[in-house]
């Protein structure tokens, strides 16, 4: 009796200490009611109002070393393999030295539509239209089986895939049926203003916190670190990026959502780059190394990509 009590207070004190999360960006009391108190190492300048349940430590990163890495670890690996022409050997050894040219050699995918074509397209699309994008060259991004998504696998084992697919023109959408039983109240401009969607995405991940939507809809233990939003170019538009940087039970990632509008049309652009890699394979360096490595690549992918409306 006095061991099986000893082994159920031991079991009720393990509970009680709750999930352990890295400390990759700073460390998070998430079981106590506290006010804030922290540590700044460096010579760092901290503004803002932080969670009043989340006790943080922050430290600083130096991401410009973690990109050097992995422009060496992919320039080892671009080198070591044999190419069947000097043509193709020449675009390994300049993506080697800066992973940009795999947008100098990247190839054009695009789409033309005539008025009946466009409205076939099941994108909310009335008239003609002409879409383009750049898919990155093979020696770095291969395709995927989703129309407008690519993937990098380092050898470090993170998954970088871009997403550039979601272009639709929002009010002629809203009158098909599907998305009438979704909305109840027709969209307008300001319903998809870039800021304000960056602004919906990252509330869903409270800081310090599991977040509560995903628990609620697909019954996952997901932690956000960091969540934040920032200006940038998309489609050719002035937008915003929500990114968020979550801790899975089994891996960790970071999900960047791009959102930008057209001014003179209903149209409504959105693209995704996610980074993940699995908890026995790595660690947030590696993910924050895969991203500021591509971050020039993917950012330009998205920013020159288009959609004309006429």
């Amino acid at each position: 009796m006095k061991q099986l009590l000893t082994t159920l207070a031991l079991l009720i004190a393990t509970s009680m200490v709750g999930q352990t999360y890295s400390t990759f960006y700073g460390t998070y009391d998430v079981n106590k009611n506290v006010n804030v108190s922290g540590t700044i190492t460096k010579d760092v300048n901290v503004s803002g109002t932080v969670n009043q349940n989340v006790n943080k430590t922050v430290r600083t990163i130096d991401y410009g070393a973690l990109a050097a890495a992995n422009a060496q670890q992919e320039a080892n690996r671009l080198m070591a393999r044999r190419y069947s022409d000097e043509r193709e050997a020449r675009i390994a050894e300049a993506i080697a030295a800066d992973p940009f040219a795999a947008f100098t050699y990247a190839t054009k995918w695009s789409q033309s539509l005539n008025k009946r074509e466009a409205k076939k397209n099941n994108r909310g699309f009335t008239n003609r239209t002409y879409w383009e994008f750049r898919v990155p060259h093979p020696l770095l991004f291969s395709n995927t089986a989703k129309f407008g998504v690519y993937r990098n696998s380092s050898e470090s084992g993170v998954v970088t895939e871009i997403s550039l697919g979601s272009v639709y023109n929002y009010v002629e959408l809203w009158h098909l049926e599907k998305w009438r039983q979704e909305v109840s109240e027709k969209p307008d401009v300001n319903t998809y203003a870039p800021k304000t969607r960056a602004e919906r995405f990252i509330e869903l991940y409270p800081v310090g916190e599991i977040c509560p939507y995903l628990k609620k809809h697909k019954d996952e233990n997901v932690f956000t670190h960091k969540a934040e939003i920032a200006p940038t170019t998309v489609y050719g538009h002035e937008g915003y990026k929500g990114t968020v940087i979550l801790e899975r039970d089994y891996s960790y990632e970071i999900r960047e959502i791009y959102f930008s509008q057209d001014s003179y049309a209903p149209m409504h652009y959105s693209c995704s780059v996610e980074y993940t890699i699995l908890k026995n394979e790595g660690t947030f360096e590696d993910l924050e190394g895969r991203r500021h490595y591509l971050k020039r690549l993917l950012e330009e992918i998205i920013a020159t990509a288009q959609c004309r409306y006429y």
